[in-house]
């Protein structure tokens, strides 16, 4: 059964994701076109919304919604990064840097353009 909108989230609909995300460790749900508001939004009613601190790597949170880190080529005035630029690059742990329980993060991530090929994100439940 899928979730709907996800802006219209209930609390019992917030436990039926959190609960597929504790079964299976990574979920998909299609169809969402969630302004950075509504993703902000949606977090709080997961959980307890982190920011990450301003001496992590990327520093590219989204203007007015600290909570949203910018994974992008573009910095938010619309600059080009470079080709150096590789945000998250390598193997990590989102949530890494927090002491336990607060190390157990869920991570939302909300493609607004991917490339054709490549660009691949791995995920491991750890």
């Amino acid at each position: 059964e899928g979730l709907g909108d996800l802006r219209e989230l209930d609390a019992s609909g917030a436990e039926i994701l959190l609960d597929a995300v504790r079964a299976h460790g990574v979920i998909v749900v299609k169809g969402q076109n969630l302004t950075t508001a509504e993703q902000v939004a949606l977090t709080d009613k997961l959980g307890e919304t982190v920011v990450l601190p301003k001496s992590f790597e990327g520093n590219d949170p989204e203007p007015f919604h600290p909570a949203i880190q910018r994974i992008t080529n573009f910095w938010a005035n619309g600059t080009w990064k470079g080709p150096s630029h590789k945000f998250g690059a390598y193997w990590h742990q989102d949530g890494q840097f927090w002491v336990t329980p607060r190390h157990n993060l869920l991570s939302i991530l909300h493609a607004q353009a991917t490339p054709p090929d490549g660009g691949e994100t791995g995920f491991a439940d750890l």
